[in-house]
């Protein structure tokens, strides 16, 4: 739709679906030039646009439970022992249940 040729007598109403049609239309245009732009890098070889990832802040906003202390655990502590020696023990008789596996 072409633009009238007389501006001035519009009606506030028809001015205002002026406006929108054009600003609609500009819209469009930034998106299609943002294309192109991107289009031209890929093609150049070099950067793309980067992915923008949220900032977080609203997460930051929000009121932290407070921190209870945890205790950390120790570790295994056989991996630090070194064997020295090996002991055979003799026993009377094995406990009842159980068998010998060497």
């Amino acid at each position: 739709m072409p633009l009238p040729e007389d501006i001035d007598g519009l009606s506030p109403s028809e001015l205002k679906e002026l406006v929108l049609r054009l600003l609609q239309e500009v819209a469009q245009l930034r998106r299609t030039v943002a294309a192109q732009r991107d289009e031209i890098a890929r093609l150049k070889g070099g950067p793309r646009r980067p992915n923008l990832r949220p900032s977080g802040m609203e997460q930051g906003t929000d009121a932290k439970p407070p921190e209870s202390r945890q205790r950390h655990p120790r570790g295994d502590t056989r991996s630090k022992l070194a064997i020295d020696e090996e002991r055979i023990i003799a026993v009377d008789g094995p406990p009842r249940g159980s068998r010998f596996k060497g």
